[in-house]
């Protein structure tokens, strides 16, 4: 992954970077998107559920900053990884309404 190899490093390591990313991967990721478009299906204000799930994604991540479970590297900050939430919760709420248009939701 080009975030983990160049941004961030976390914690525990291993020899294969993608093993210590995976239980974010697997789990905090998937529900946090399972959720957002649970409440996107009953909420008619998705840019406040965009910044909202950004904003609790990043204390998320910044909690393991503080315990030191992930360290960035190259110019990466909090800033940044509310930015990237951002943009993730954007792409997400476009990918909903492709899929309402479409009817599958």
């Amino acid at each position: 992954m080009l975030g983990q190899a160049k941004f961030w490093r976390s914690r525990p390591s291993y020899k294969t970077e993608l093993i210590s990313s995976l239980p974010v991967d697997l789990g905090a990721y998937p529900v946090s998107a399972g959720y957002f478009t649970y409440y996107l299906q009953r909420n008619k204000r998705p840019s406040l559920l965009i910044v909202l799930f950004s904003l609790l994604m990043t204390l998320f991540e910044l909690s393991f900053v503080g315990a030191g479970r992930v360290k960035y590297r190259n110019g990466w900050n909090i800033y940044w990884t509310f930015a990237s939430y951002v943009l993730a919760y954007f792409l997400g709420f476009c990918y909903y309404k492709k899929l309402k248009k479409l009817n599958v939701l």
